[in-house]
């Protein structure tokens, strides 16, 4: 089984997945063939089949669901206190999920990148969240989860950077998984490593806290929305308290074309302020979309 995921570490999340499958079920995937209705996954002789070049084959209680986009982003960039920086630069998104009610596997894998420039220079960015465990099937398309995994990003503007790594991330959630509807409910925790928030060039360092929050998806037809609510606690010799970081994102498109509207809010007290500084920044992106969905009973 495969997460179909743009992206450089794309590589990682097939190693990593393809793990949990048998030895004997060899899957290889195109977007151009599809698989005979006839096909029985059972049969010896469909697994030999299995093994031709371009040949896509069935697998019982396998759920997959992929939205992706490439193409221009504009945004903008709102300090509390200071004006607002626009940018337009060259943007890839991508969520996926998977789920394997046979081998009792849930997994999820979601990245932006995007690199561009604006008013006040260069402005760029990266964000991977991976995450894999178990899943208890409850009915044909729904039960809960348990992931384990990791996440990280590196936001920098002219007037705003962030960062974050958090390891491991544990997630523990209900799904409902099928290839109309996907909706997603999960909270999760785990010590962020390292972080940094530096707003208007004010600093607060975010690592060697622990963070809580939780994430939410749904996914309707063509359109798919994506919530993230996460709090970084302040560590003890931090009194400044914990800082709130909300991202939200709402994808949509027909055939080949779409777009995609992402938001992030920071909010939280610097070394040298007494009360918290807020940081929006949001972006519309139109581009390449896939929005795939593929399922095996």
């Amino acid at each position: 089984m495969a997460l179909r995921v743009p992206g450089l570490w794309a590589a990682s999340c097939i190693a990593l997945l393809s793990s949990s499958a048998g030895a004997d079920e060899l899957v290889v995937a195109t977007a151009e063939v599809t698989a005979s209705p006839q096909l029985d996954p059972d049969s010896p002789n469909t697994k030999l089949d299995c093994l031709r070049p371009g040949a896509r084959c069935p697998r019982r209680g396998l759920e997959q669901q992929v939205v992706a986009l490439f193409g221009l982003r504009g945004s903008e960039t709102a300090v509390a206190g200071s004006d607002t920086k626009g940018g337009v630069s060259l943007s890839s998104t991508s969520a996926s999920y998977l789920t394997d009610r046979q081998a009792g596997v849930s997994a999820r894998a979601s990245h932006f990148a995007f690199l561009g420039g604006g008013r006040g220079g260069m402005q760029g960015g990266i964000g991977v969240d991976l995450g894999i465990g178990l899943y208890q099937a409850v009915g044909p398309h729904h039960g809960p989860f348990s992931r384990l995994g990791g996440r990280g990003f590196v936001l920098s503007y002219p007037v705003f950077y962030a960062s974050l790594i958090e390891l491991p991330d544990l997630q523990l959630g209900y799904q409902w998984l099928s290839r109309s509807l996907h909706l997603e409910l999960a909270l999760r925790a785990g010590p962020v490593l390292t972080g940094r928030m530096h707003p208007d060039g004010e600093r607060r360092r975010l690592g060697g806290g622990f963070e809580w929050g939780g994430h939410t998806a749904l996914r309707a037809g063509a359109v798919s929305f994506e919530l993230e609510l996460t709090h970084v606690e302040g560590r003890d010799d931090q009194p400044r308290g914990g800082v709130d970081l909300v991202a939200a994102s709402l994808c949509g498109g027909a055939r080949f074309l779409g777009a995609c509207f992402d938001a992030r809010l920071f909010s939280g007290r610097t070394d040298s302020g007494a009360s918290p500084r807020e940081t929006v920044v949001f972006g519309l992106s139109v581009g390449s979309f896939t929005d795939e969905s593929n399922r095996a009973h």
